[in-house]
């Protein structure tokens, strides 16, 4: 008896022997016996005859067997080869949006029969397409590690392998919660976001994450939705590079000005295609699903692409220039800020029903929801003012009207947890003033609230470092990442993601 593989003897093996006489066409059982120490049984038999000797537990291992003519006294030799390893196929995968974790270490540890201990067998590294892969004996119990990752939590999984076929094994991971849930503003440092692949940003408008690391920023002129992933791999998600209206898979489908962008708790991603200035075609809110092997779909959910403002059911609705995207944590609603009609717009993502909410200042872009899902705050450029928008009666407070110290032509706006308000102030054009980031530090719902200054100055750069030194040139999007403590801002001018981080964390 003979491992395949190894070539060498295997002992204690159970090998079922029977022989059929000269003329006769049934076979008779001698029985099973176990191989000894040097793989080996011993038999006399009579002769002549055909002996056969096969793998005794069918059920387990693979079947294999020989015949030999025993004619003579002189003796007759049979060799059974059998393979002891079969494969174990480990599929890794994040449960919520089933999207393969690639890159991940998986241990494989394995305890055979009659070992008391498990002993560590190898360390494999998941593939592309989520799947980590090794040989291990059986019958045999496996346990599966997956541990040391970012964003999700350490997972153990044992499997039995009882016997010769290869085992499939699910692997879903669960995210970690959030590490960073309120934002700290202390000693603020300033960085660039590493792109590569040759990829370059020409037009950044918007910027979000989800939760395992993942950075999308939509880019405006190049109609293109960029992914850099937590590794900092950069590729394009979505968008020829022509702008348009068009659905379907990510390298084929079209974009026209996408502005803001959200990520959904369940992974969905929407985008708001505004359509820029000189067209009135391409007014739409469109989402983009990501399968488990990373590939995009781009599926129009709301918007006929002719510039409007009627309500209705998904493309029965029009829109005029969607820009800032918000969305509430049970993944119900989504409202989008439209920059040509000064309204609040919400979808039903359970019908694509499209709501008129609020009207409120003049080019609102930015819109941000709070942490209960009760209030809905607007940014609007033109307008200089924020305002606060109770969902629950599309009541309108306004925090701030009128451009004052550290406030001036507001695009992006973010509320933290615990309700801190941040903004990016873009510099209205001939006036020389924006360029940075600031939080109210004196909330006042009569519209007087006051402003401190996070990052940047008035006058516009392309500096890093601390914050008071660092500078844009006409932020845009604005987004903090729970899962990382990190700041992202679209800084268009600059064609750059900005990050901003505290040292203090």
């Amino acid at each position: 008896m003979i491992d395949s593989a190894a070539l060498q003897p295997i002992a204690n093996f159970d090998v079922a022997v029977s022989y059929r006489g000269s003329g006769k066409n049934d076979f008779t059982s001698v029985g099973t016996e176990k191989t000894d120490a040097s793989g080996r049984i011993l038999m006399s038999l009579p002769w002549p005859s055909t002996v056969k000797a096969k793998v005794a537990k069918e059920d387990v291992y693979k079947t294999d067997s020989a015949f030999v003519l025993h004619k003579d006294d002189v003796g007759s030799a049979i060799t059974l080869k059998i393979s002891t390893l079969v494969g174990l196929d480990v599929n890794v995968f994040d449960f919520l949006d089933k999207q393969y974790i690639q890159g991940a270490n998986v241990k494989f540890s394995i305890k055979k029969q009659g070992e008391s201990a498990f002993s560590l067998l190898e360390t494999k590294t998941v593939s592309a397409a989520g799947k980590a892969s090794v040989l291990v004996a059986f019958p045999s119990e496996v346990k599966v590690e997956i541990s040391g990752l970012k964003f999700f939590k350490d997972t153990v999984i044992n499997i039995n392998v009882p016997k010769f076929a290869t085992q499939s094994l699910s692997a879903p991971l669960y995210l970690k919660p959030a590490a960073y849930t309120e934002p700290v503003m202390t000693n603020l440092q300033v960085t660039t976001l590493a792109l590569n692949n040759g990829i370059t940003l020409a037009d950044p408008q918007d910027v979000t994450t989800d939760r395992k690391g993942n950075i999308y920023i939509t880019e405006g002129n190049t109609h293109r939705v960029i992914k850099v992933d937590a590794n900092g791999n950069t590729s394009v998600l979505a968008g020829t590079g022509t702008a348009g209206k068009t659905d379907g898979a990510g390298a084929t489908a079209t974009f026209a000005f996408p502005y803001g962008i959200k990520v959904a708790n369940n992974g969905a991603i929407y985008v708001a295609n505004n359509n820029g200035s000189g067209s009135t075609a391409f007014h739409a809110i469109r989402r983009i699903d990501i399968a488990p092997n990373g590939a995009a779909t781009v599926t129009t959910i709301a918007g006929s692409g002719t510039s409007g403002t009627a309500d209705g059911v998904g493309t029965a609705a029009t829109f005029n220039r969607p820009a800032g995207l918000a969305i509430d944590k049970a993944n119900r609603y989504l409202y989008a800020a439209e920059w040509g009609s000064a309204r609040v717009r919400r979808i039903d993502l359970t019908n694509n029903q499209v709501s008129f909410i609020a009207t409120t200042g003049a080019n609102p872009w930015g819109v941000a929801i709070d942490e209960d899902s009760q209030n809905l705050y607007v940014a609007a450029w033109n307008g200089n003012s924020i305002s606060k928008i109770n969902l629950a009666n599309n009541s309108i407070t306004a925090i701030r009207s009128g451009a004052t110290t550290n406030f001036k032509s507001p695009r992006g706006i973010y509320v933290s947890s615990q309700g801190k308000i941040v903004v990016s102030n873009f510099d209205n054009p001939g006036t020389g003033q924006g360029h940075y980031l600031s939080m109210v530090n004196s909330l006042n719902e009569t519209g007087t609230s006051t402003f401190s200054l996070v990052a940047g100055a008035t006058a516009s750069g392309d500096a890093l470092g601390a914050a008071n030194s660092a500078r844009f040139n006409g932020p845009i999007g604005i987004w903090y990442d729970k899962y990382t403590g990190n700041w992202y801002v679209a800084d268009v001018g600059n064609k750059k993601i900005k990050v901003i981080r505290s040292s203090d964390l």
